[in-house]
């Protein structure tokens, strides 16, 4: 499903269905997800392209956050060491419209419900889309059209055993990659000083000849997108 198509066309995997045939004329598309959303409209560039990638994960149901949080089970990693661990993160998938080198968003979808916590202090805390993942050590299989791996380095240069149960990611700097059966992205975490850490999402294929998503925010945004990183300020761990 994910990458460049050419039209007519016609998908249905895992609940998605995507169906464009030429009408009056013109090329008609539709699209229906597993939950039921539905969109339809008329292309007029017969020699278009659909692209559909998975996208950052905080679009639906609307704008909300820039954030990410995954809490998952307790890792305890040894001091002045580091860790990989494998995760799992709720998909969005974008498709795109591209006429003549040109992008127009046809929409985000997801097969999954969207659930957002608050993450720290109640009164200042950061909104964050919610997820719970089980801990990975080597890469798991996935429904690509529901989840994606994330890859994260725990990095422990502190002097103590660090207890790690939740990630928060700046979705802003995500840099997700997909290849025939996955989606994927990769992150680390700096533990600090007083149970803190630095996140922060590496442009990197979690596997080679994995290609680049189509970023919503890079696409759509006349804001330009810079190196970000997230402290969590509130800590790793419950």
């Amino acid at each position: 499903m994910y990458g460049e198509h050419s039209y007519p066309l016609h998908i249905d995997e895992a609940g998605v269905l995507i169906d464009i045939i030429e009408k009056d004329g013109a090329f008609f598309y539709k699209r229906k997800s597993a939950t039921g959303n539905t969109f339809e409209c008329y292309l007029s560039d017969g020699n278009g392209k659909i692209r559909i990638c998975p996208v950052e994960p905080v679009n639906l149901p609307k704008y909300i956050t820039d954030y990410l949080e995954i809490d998952f089970d307790k890792v305890m990693v040894a001091p002045n060491s580091e860790h990989t661990i494998y995760l799992k993160f709720p998909l969005e998938i974008g498709v795109f419209y591209d006429s003549g080198n040109h992008l127009a968003l046809l929409g985000i979808f997801s097969n999954i419900p969207q659930k957002y916590t608050l993450y720290g202090d109640p009164s200042a805390g950061t909104i964050a889309r919610y997820y719970r993942s089980e801990v990975y050590h080597t890469i798991p299989d996935v429904d690509k059209t529901r989840e994606g791996i994330a890859k994260l380095t725990i990095i422990n240069n502190e002097p103590d055993i660090a207890v790690v149960s939740k990630v928060v990611l700046d979705c802003y700097a995500m840099k997700i990659y997909f290849n025939d059966s996955m989606a994927a992205m990769t992150a680390s975490m700096k533990i600090q000083p007083k149970k803190t850490a630095t996140t922060e999402c590496i442009d990197e294929p979690m596997i080679e000849g994995m290609t680049r998503s189509t970023e919503v925010y890079a696409a759509f945004s006349s804001i330009p997108v810079i190196h970000k990183s997230f402290f969590m300020e509130s800590g790793y761990n419950d």
